[in-house]
């Protein structure tokens, strides 16, 4: 099985962990579309909750400016700057560096500088127009300018309304899905937005998008986050001085002054055993260029859970996901050994001899989407290959995931 121009996932499974490692192939990326769904300029001013209605202390540092540009796909954007306005005391132009949300390895590029005050965030970054130039993978540049004037914050501060508090943290259970929910944007209005970051504590926040001001809540799929872990979600009331839908094709750009909420999550120990959730995102075409996953049992026989992502995605901005991915599984000779399209119907044949979806359903790693595919399987020690491909050629983002099952 000869497979070129392909994205590879190598997962070595061994007890009782998935470890993983990433290879980046830039053939895959194409220059349309290299931008994702949002770019942002804004002056920001942080709390910091820590229960239902509570407030702690925002730090010493609570006035910020940011900008945040994400990338369609992992790896399409390389590099940014922003250029400043005039009477702005900070060096301009300021450079863009990538982030790592620690969840789907979504891939924002952010810079960020933080004040103890007003006046000085102001004299630093003044108000008027503000020039992204973006570099893609395929060293297509992209420019646009953002007109960041008035100095109109929002009149009040995001309140998180979620109960589960304790000590000081959201705590959620990664197996499950996550809503985080939020008290009205009172006074938004169609120009304005709510914004939704979120990112592993030791990564700080990368994966950032848009919602209508409207909106109240975002849902974040099982399995996003991982056990055991500590992530920060910032919820951001935007009032919009600017909106950008022509200077680079298929985004829309922000700019304005925000009003920001952040809080801690800690997530709980995985409720299924010995769990980790390996999981990469990548473009999938047509022919061979398809996302692979390459899989090692190091060991004794174990029993996995295999994924292919991908109209969930679009929960997170993405808005070429893969609307039907399809997951075959390989053996080491190459020869398929479980292939599946709707997770729900179970396509018999090779080691897969009876229907699966019942037990896809109560392993807690059951996909969000009925158009997403899923084997399980108990796998001797060996090396096995998954391979995500678009149901008649289909092309968009898809995601792969593994995970060991007790």
């Amino acid at each position: 099985m000869k497979l070129t121009n392909i994205r590879t996932l190598i997962l070595a499974i061994q007890a009782p962990l998935i470890t993983a490692s990433f290879l980046f192939c830039p053939d895959l990326v194409q220059a349309a579309g290299e931008v994702g769904s949002n770019y942002v300029v804004f002056k920001n001013v942080r709390s910091i909750q820590t229960n239902v209605g509570t407030f702690g202390d925002p730090g010493t540092s609570p006035y910020r400016f940011d900008v945040l540009v994400q990338a369609a796909s992992n790896g399409s954007i390389t590099g940014g700057t922003v250029s400043l306005p005039a009477g702005s005391s900070a060096t301009s132009p300021q450079t863009l560096v990538l982030q790592n949300d620690g969840l789907i390895n979504a891939g924002t590029y952010a810079f960020q500088q933080t004040f103890a005050d007003q006046p000085t965030l102001d004299s630093n970054y003044a108000d008027g127009t503000y020039v992204l130039q973006i570099t893609g993978a395929s060293s297509t540049t992209y420019n646009a300018s953002m007109s960041l004037t008035g100095g109109v914050y929002p009149s009040l501060t995001p309140t998180i309304t979620n109960t589960n508090w304790s000590d000081d943290n959201l705590v959620v259970d990664p197996t499950a899905n996550f809503t985080i929910t939020w008290g009205a944007f009172t006074g938004g209005t169609a120009s304005d937005g709510i914004g939704v970051g979120i990112g592993r504590i030791q990564d700080d926040t990368a994966t950032f998008q848009v919602l209508p001001s409207s909106a109240t809540s975002q849902t974040f799929p099982a399995n996003i986050f991982q056990p055991n872990q500590t992530y920060r979600v910032h919820i951001i009331f935007l009032k919009g001085t600017a909106t950008d839908t022509t200077d680079i094709s298929g985004s829309t750009g922000s700019a304005g002054y925000g009003m920001e909420t952040r809080a801690t999550i800690q997530t709980t120990g995985s409720n299924s055993g010995a769990v980790a959730n390996i999981s990469t995102r990548g473009l999938v075409g047509t022919g061979n260029d398809v996302l692979i996953a390459g899989i090692v049992v190091q060991s004794a026989d174990k029993k996995v859970i295999i994924c292919a992502i991908g109209p969930s995605l679009t929960a997170f901005g993405i808005s070429d996901a893969l609307a039907d991915p399809e997951l075959e599984l390989h053996d080491g000779n190459g020869a398929l050994i479980a292939t599946n399209d709707d997770w729900q119907t179970t396509q018999i044949g090779g080691i897969i001899t009876s229907d699966q979806s019942t037990e896809i359903q109560n392993s807690g790693h059951a996909p969000s989407s009925p158009k997403e595919s899923a084997i399980i399987a108990m796998l001797p020690a060996g090396a096995y290959t998954a391979i995500v491909r678009g149901v008649n050629g289909t092309t968009g983002v898809g995601l792969v995931e593994a995970f060991t099952l007790p």
